[in-house]
């Protein structure tokens, strides 16, 4: 019997605040609330309208630090059309996720978490659908019901209407009677209805197992990314599912020795049949306290390595994450990362780039985007302009903002990851391209299981 949230709505207005470059194809836009609220982007959705569906966090109240999953649409030209927050209550930045999927012909799907990590451990995964005019068509909170970690990192929209998330649960399989901190892989089939289809856990007893990304084959199948711990040590690790939710195989990307920390972040299925894997590596470091630096990896379909590269920028002992990666028309890929490893005019040196890397792994060039004080990018294709979009959320002053406040930020390369020549610049000769050994491990142990409800109350 489905069971229905008690959901506040309210329309929240935001206006574009500025647009600081423009031609034909490229743009960088920031918005903000009209209350001086944060206002956190995680996600976006190009439209055949040419208009955008963006999926984040909002602050009721400045100041307050409590956030609420919303989503919100605007047209061609970045005025909001509709802006709608759900009474899901959550905390960042321990619980920061979003995602916007297409559902059915013109409904959208917004997925994100729940709960507190900090003053109470209780987490559960929220999922709405909302129509084109942002009417709710249902909304569901997903978990255990317990004082544990049910949350989503990654999702997928299915080729059946469905939705495939992919996070981390304490709340089922192998370290449901654990404590809060173990967690196991896991992964959600929901039904365009908003029912539970499936579910798996994968991991092992008394270790921190996590899902970040999925995405669906073309024959239905399912391949995921996350951090898997093995040897004792963090590996990166790629699996297969099938379209049911079975495991068929999970490979590791690792190094034990010192021992190193690796995390996969992002899975693309490419064109050749094959995955690209993305996310960070400290095997460049002496050990995983090291910073890390940009990780890569190209298997074929069986999950069988083709090659690895690991990418740093110039400065040493600072951090990198490739987040994800969107395949190219000349069959390179675009990888979105963030970085405090290159030169920075902002407060805080955190700030975008795009490294264009080729089929073999070679790097093409690095596009570097704002002047810091910029967090969480993400990079999706728009199929309508034949672009490509970079997200996120920034600070940075020398964008008209608050220093002080979270805003949204758009980047519009348009075609060929094009520079806008407003604040981006190439950094291409300040990356150093890296071929480190990584343990690579056919088949990771680990446990199976399923559980998950759709739970009556919102926090």
């Amino acid at each position: 019997m489905k069971r229905t949230l008690t959901l506040f709505l309210a329309l929240l207005i935001f206006f574009s605040a500025q647009i600081t470059a423009q031609d034909d194809h490229t743009f960088q836009r920031r918005w903000q609330t009209e209350d001086g609220s944060v206002l956190i982007n995680l996600d976006v959705l190009a439209l055949a309208d040419r208009g955008y569906v963006f999926a984040g966090l909002v602050e009721i109240g400045p100041g307050n630090n409590l956030y609420y999953p919303c989503i919100w649409r605007t047209d061609c030209l970045g005025e909001v059309m509709w802006a709608k927050l759900f009474n899901a209550l959550t905390e960042t930045p321990n619980n920061i996720y979003g995602r916007v999927l297409p559902i059915g012909e013109d409904d959208f799907a917004l997925v994100a978490s729940t709960g507190f990590f900090v003053s109470t451990p209780l987490n559960d995964i929220f999922v709405a659908r909302v129509d084109g005019e942002g009417n709710t068509v249902w909304a569901n909170r997903i978990g255990g019901g317990t004082s544990k970690q049910d949350v989503a990192q990654g999702a997928c929209a299915t080729q059946d209407g469905g939705i495939v998330l992919a996070g981390k649960s304490s709340s089922f399989g192998s370290d449901a009677n654990t404590v809060n901190t173990f967690t196991d892989q896991y992964f959600l089939k929901i039904g365009s209805d908003g029912e539970i289809v499936w579910s798996r856990t994968v991991g092992n007893p008394q270790a921190v197992d996590r899902a970040y990304d999925i995405a669906e084959l073309p024959d239905g199948s399912l391949v995921a990314a996350g951090s898997y711990l093995h040897n004792g040590t963090f590996y990166a690790n790629l699996l297969k599912l099938t379209a049911t939710g079975d495991l068929v195989w999970n490979r590791g990307f690792g190094e034990p020795a010192a021992p190193q920390a690796n995390h996969a972040y992002g899975v693309l299925p490419t064109s050749d049949g094959g995955v690209l894997v993305t996310g960070s590596s400290t095997n460049l470091q002496s050990n995983f306290q090291g910073a890390p630096d940009f990780f890569v990896a190209k298997t074929d379909g069986n999950g069988e390595v083709e090659w690895t590269r690991v990418f740093a920028g110039s400065l040493s002992n600072s951090f990198e994450n490739a987040v994800n990666a969107v395949e190219l028309p000349n069959g390179n890929f675009a990888v979105a990362g963030a970085t405090a490893s290159f030169p920075t005019t902002g407060f805080v040196p955190n700030k975008f780039v795009v490294l264009e890397i080729d089929g073999m792994g070679g790097l093409v060039k690095t596009s570097g985007f704002n002047g810091g004080s910029s967090h969480y990018p993400r990079i999706v294709a728009d199929p309508y302009e034949g672009g490509f979009l970079v997200n996120g959320f920034t600070n940075w002053s020398g964008y008209g903002g608050n220093s002080n406040r979270f805003e949204p930020i758009l980047v519009n390369t348009g075609d060929g990851l094009a520079l806008s020549g407003c604040f981006d610049n190439d950094l291409t000769l300040l990356t150093v391209t890296a071929d480190p050994a990584f343990d690579l491990v056919a088949d990771l142990p680990g446990q199976t299981g399923s559980g998950g409800e759709i739970l009556p109350t919102i926090i």
